[in-house]
Protein backbone atom coordinates (compact mmCIF):
# COMPACT_ATOMS: atom_id res chain seq x y z
CA UNK A 1 0.00 0.00 0.00
CA UNK A 2 2.90 2.41 0.75
CA UNK A 3 4.26 1.94 -2.80
CA UNK A 4 0.86 2.77 -4.29
CA UNK A 5 0.54 5.84 -2.10
CA UNK A 6 3.98 6.98 -3.30
CA UNK A 7 3.04 6.42 -6.95
CA UNK A 8 -0.24 8.29 -6.45
CA UNK A 9 1.67 11.24 -4.98
CA UNK A 10 4.13 11.15 -7.87
CA UNK A 11 1.34 11.06 -10.45
CA UNK A 12 -0.46 13.95 -8.78
CA UNK A 13 2.78 15.97 -8.94
CA UNK A 14 3.16 15.03 -12.63
CA UNK A 15 -0.38 16.23 -13.23
CA UNK A 16 0.49 19.64 -11.82
CA UNK A 17 3.64 19.81 -13.93
CA UNK A 18 1.81 18.62 -17.03
CA UNK A 19 -0.88 21.24 -16.55
CA UNK A 20 1.72 23.97 -16.34
CA UNK A 21 3.70 22.68 -19.33
CA UNK A 22 0.76 21.92 -21.62
CA UNK A 23 -1.40 24.96 -20.99
CA UNK A 24 -0.89 26.24 -24.54
CA UNK A 25 -1.34 22.84 -26.29
CA UNK A 26 -3.88 23.08 -29.08
CA UNK A 27 -7.08 21.05 -28.91
CA UNK A 28 -7.06 17.77 -30.76
CA UNK A 29 -8.28 14.16 -30.70
CA UNK A 30 -5.14 12.80 -29.04
CA UNK A 31 -5.20 12.68 -25.22
CA UNK A 32 -2.97 15.18 -23.53
CA UNK A 33 -0.28 14.24 -21.03
CA UNK A 34 -2.50 15.86 -18.40
CA UNK A 35 -5.45 13.60 -19.27
CA UNK A 36 -3.42 10.39 -19.27
CA UNK A 37 -1.74 11.18 -15.95
CA UNK A 38 -5.04 12.15 -14.32
CA UNK A 39 -6.70 8.93 -15.45
CA UNK A 40 -3.82 6.81 -14.18
CA UNK A 41 -3.86 8.59 -10.84
CA UNK A 42 -7.63 8.17 -10.51
CA UNK A 43 -7.36 4.44 -11.33
CA UNK A 44 -4.71 3.90 -8.67
CA UNK A 45 -6.75 5.82 -6.07
CA UNK A 46 -9.82 3.70 -6.87
CA UNK A 47 -7.83 0.45 -6.68
CA UNK A 48 -6.27 1.43 -3.36
CA UNK A 49 -9.69 2.32 -1.94
CA UNK A 50 -11.08 -1.07 -2.98
CA UNK A 51 -8.23 -2.89 -1.24
CA UNK A 52 -8.86 -0.95 1.96
CA UNK A 53 -12.56 -1.93 2.02
CA UNK A 54 -13.23 -4.82 4.44
CA UNK A 55 -14.16 -8.05 2.66
CA UNK A 56 -16.65 -8.91 5.41
CA UNK A 57 -18.11 -7.50 8.58
CA UNK A 58 -15.54 -7.08 11.35
CA UNK A 59 -15.48 -9.82 14.01
CA UNK A 60 -17.40 -9.28 17.24
CA UNK A 61 -15.44 -8.41 20.37
CA UNK A 62 -12.17 -9.68 18.94
CA UNK A 63 -13.64 -12.99 17.79
CA UNK A 64 -12.62 -14.40 14.40
CA UNK A 65 -14.77 -16.08 11.78
CA UNK A 66 -14.02 -19.81 11.98
CA UNK A 67 -12.71 -21.57 8.89
CA UNK A 68 -12.34 -25.08 10.33
CA UNK A 69 -15.55 -26.91 11.18
CA UNK A 70 -14.44 -30.51 11.73
CA UNK A 71 -12.26 -30.80 14.83
CA UNK A 72 -10.50 -34.09 15.62
CA UNK A 73 -9.38 -34.82 19.17
CA UNK A 74 -7.21 -37.84 19.88
CA UNK A 75 -7.52 -40.25 22.78
CA UNK A 76 -6.54 -38.66 26.10
CA UNK A 77 -5.87 -35.37 24.35
CA UNK A 78 -7.29 -31.98 25.31
CA UNK A 79 -7.81 -28.93 23.12
CA UNK A 80 -9.54 -25.56 23.36
CA UNK A 81 -11.01 -23.37 20.63
CA UNK A 82 -11.13 -19.71 21.66
CA UNK A 83 -12.65 -16.54 20.21
CA UNK A 84 -14.34 -18.00 17.14
CA UNK A 85 -17.64 -17.33 15.40
CA UNK A 86 -19.07 -20.52 13.90
CA UNK A 87 -21.50 -19.85 11.08
CA UNK A 88 -21.83 -23.54 10.17
CA UNK A 89 -22.23 -26.70 12.31
CA UNK A 90 -18.96 -27.52 14.05
CA UNK A 91 -18.28 -31.26 14.48
CA UNK A 92 -16.03 -32.74 17.16
CA UNK A 93 -14.74 -36.20 16.24
CA UNK A 94 -12.45 -38.71 17.94
CA UNK A 95 -12.99 -40.84 21.04
CA UNK A 96 -11.98 -40.34 24.68
CA UNK A 97 -10.66 -36.80 24.31
CA UNK A 98 -11.72 -33.35 25.44
CA UNK A 99 -12.61 -30.28 23.37
CA UNK A 100 -13.48 -26.98 25.04
CA UNK A 101 -14.98 -23.86 23.49
CA UNK A 102 -14.11 -20.52 25.08
CA UNK A 103 -15.72 -17.18 24.19
CA UNK A 104 -17.26 -18.54 20.99
CA UNK A 105 -20.46 -17.66 19.14
CA UNK A 106 -22.44 -20.50 17.55
CA UNK A 107 -24.79 -19.62 14.74
CA UNK A 108 -25.24 -23.34 14.06
CA UNK A 109 -25.13 -26.59 16.04
CA UNK A 110 -22.18 -28.00 17.98
CA UNK A 111 -22.02 -31.73 17.24
CA UNK A 112 -20.32 -34.34 19.43
CA UNK A 113 -19.79 -37.19 16.96
CA UNK A 114 -17.69 -39.39 19.25
CA UNK A 115 -18.70 -42.97 19.97
CA UNK A 116 -17.29 -43.07 23.48
CA UNK A 117 -15.92 -40.86 26.22
CA UNK A 118 -15.28 -37.55 24.47
CA UNK A 119 -16.17 -34.46 26.48
CA UNK A 120 -17.26 -31.28 24.71
CA UNK A 121 -17.11 -28.34 27.12
CA UNK A 122 -19.08 -25.15 26.56
CA UNK A 123 -17.72 -22.39 28.80
CA UNK A 124 -19.91 -19.68 30.29
CA UNK A 125 -18.77 -16.92 27.92
CA UNK A 126 -20.06 -18.69 24.81
CA UNK A 127 -23.27 -17.72 23.03
CA UNK A 128 -25.79 -19.68 20.96
CA UNK A 129 -27.78 -17.89 18.27
CA UNK A 130 -30.33 -18.73 15.60
CA UNK A 131 -31.61 -21.76 17.49
CA UNK A 132 -28.22 -23.48 17.62
CA UNK A 133 -28.03 -26.53 19.90
CA UNK A 134 -25.61 -29.14 21.21
CA UNK A 135 -26.21 -32.39 19.32
CA UNK A 136 -25.05 -35.97 19.84
CA UNK A 137 -24.53 -38.08 16.72
CA UNK A 138 -23.27 -41.62 17.30
CA UNK A 139 -24.17 -45.22 16.62
CA UNK A 140 -24.24 -46.37 20.26
CA UNK A 141 -27.31 -48.60 20.58
CA UNK A 142 -26.45 -50.70 23.63
CA UNK A 143 -24.87 -49.45 26.87
CA UNK A 144 -25.15 -49.61 30.64
CA UNK A 145 -24.85 -47.17 33.51
CA UNK A 146 -21.11 -47.92 33.57
CA UNK A 147 -20.50 -47.11 29.89
CA UNK A 148 -18.30 -44.07 29.28
CA UNK A 149 -20.69 -42.17 27.03
CA UNK A 150 -19.96 -39.00 25.04
CA UNK A 151 -20.75 -35.87 27.04
CA UNK A 152 -21.55 -32.18 26.84
CA UNK A 153 -20.43 -30.12 29.84
CA UNK A 154 -22.38 -26.87 30.01
CA UNK A 155 -20.93 -24.10 32.15
CA UNK A 156 -24.00 -22.19 30.98
CA UNK A 157 -27.50 -23.35 30.07
CA UNK A 158 -27.41 -25.31 26.80
CA UNK A 159 -30.05 -27.20 24.84
CA UNK A 160 -29.05 -30.76 23.98
CA UNK A 161 -30.43 -33.08 21.30
CA UNK A 162 -29.78 -36.83 21.47
CA UNK A 163 -32.06 -38.62 19.03
CA UNK A 164 -31.78 -42.40 18.75
CA UNK A 165 -28.29 -42.44 20.26
CA UNK A 166 -26.54 -42.17 23.60
CA UNK A 167 -25.06 -39.25 25.51
CA UNK A 168 -24.87 -37.28 28.73
CA UNK A 169 -25.62 -33.60 29.29
CA UNK A 170 -24.07 -32.15 32.46
CA UNK A 171 -25.12 -28.79 33.84
CA UNK A 172 -22.16 -27.40 35.77
CA UNK A 173 -24.62 -25.54 37.95
CA UNK A 174 -28.14 -25.91 39.29
CA UNK A 175 -30.06 -24.51 36.31
CA UNK A 176 -32.50 -26.69 34.37
CA UNK A 177 -31.31 -29.01 31.60
CA UNK A 178 -33.15 -29.02 28.26
CA UNK A 179 -32.69 -32.47 26.72
CA UNK A 180 -34.60 -33.54 23.59
CA UNK A 181 -37.05 -30.73 24.23
CA UNK A 182 -37.82 -31.85 27.79
CA UNK A 183 -36.92 -29.79 30.88
CA UNK A 184 -35.16 -31.59 33.73
CA UNK A 185 -34.66 -29.97 37.13
CA UNK A 186 -32.03 -30.87 39.69
CA UNK A 187 -34.75 -31.98 42.11
CA UNK A 188 -35.88 -34.55 39.52
CA UNK A 189 -32.62 -36.48 40.03
CA UNK A 190 -32.76 -40.21 40.77
CA UNK A 191 -29.43 -40.54 42.57
CA UNK A 192 -26.89 -38.40 44.42
CA UNK A 193 -23.10 -38.68 44.26
CA UNK A 194 -20.79 -36.89 46.67
CA UNK A 195 -17.49 -36.60 44.82
CA UNK A 196 -15.71 -35.70 48.08
CA UNK A 197 -16.65 -39.16 49.38
CA UNK A 198 -16.77 -41.47 46.37
CA UNK A 199 -16.61 -44.50 48.61
CA UNK A 200 -20.25 -43.91 49.54
CA UNK A 201 -21.26 -44.49 45.92
CA UNK A 202 -24.55 -43.38 44.40
CA UNK A 203 -27.43 -43.07 46.83
CA UNK A 204 -31.04 -42.04 46.24
CA UNK A 205 -31.41 -38.29 45.87
CA UNK A 206 -33.51 -36.88 48.67
CA UNK A 207 -32.51 -33.22 48.55
CA UNK A 208 -28.82 -33.46 49.43
CA UNK A 209 -26.67 -30.41 48.70
CA UNK A 210 -25.78 -30.71 45.01
CA UNK A 211 -24.19 -28.15 42.71
CA UNK A 212 -24.26 -30.00 39.37
CA UNK A 213 -26.60 -32.48 37.74
CA UNK A 214 -26.88 -34.57 34.60
CA UNK A 215 -29.29 -36.20 32.18
CA UNK A 216 -28.03 -39.49 30.72
CA UNK A 217 -29.56 -41.42 27.84
CA UNK A 218 -28.69 -44.85 26.49
CA UNK A 219 -30.38 -48.06 25.32
CA UNK A 220 -30.47 -51.45 26.99
CA UNK A 221 -31.90 -54.30 24.89
CA UNK A 222 -33.59 -51.74 22.70
CA UNK A 223 -35.22 -49.90 25.61
CA UNK A 224 -34.38 -46.24 26.08
CA UNK A 225 -33.09 -45.36 29.53
CA UNK A 226 -33.19 -41.83 30.98
CA UNK A 227 -31.07 -41.55 34.11
CA UNK A 228 -30.85 -38.40 36.21
CA UNK A 229 -28.15 -37.77 38.77
CA UNK A 230 -27.20 -34.95 41.10
CA UNK A 231 -23.68 -34.46 42.37
CA UNK A 232 -21.70 -32.36 44.78
CA UNK A 233 -18.32 -31.26 43.40
CA UNK A 234 -15.69 -29.19 45.17
CA UNK A 235 -14.59 -26.62 42.57
CA UNK A 236 -11.72 -25.49 44.76
CA UNK A 237 -13.01 -22.10 45.77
Amino acid sequence: MMKKQVWIAVLVCLTVLATAGCAKKTEGTEPTVETVVQKEAAALVTEAAKEEEPSEEPPEDGRMIATEYTLFIGENQEDCQSNYIYNEPVIVTGDNGQMAFDNCIFNADVINAAETGTRVIILENCEFRNGAKCVFKNSVKEATVDTDLPKFFGYMPIEVVCEDCAGISLAMGTWNIVFNGEIYKLEDSDVFIDNAHPETGPVPYTGQEANIHAVCQWFEKGRKIIYLDAEHVDFGG
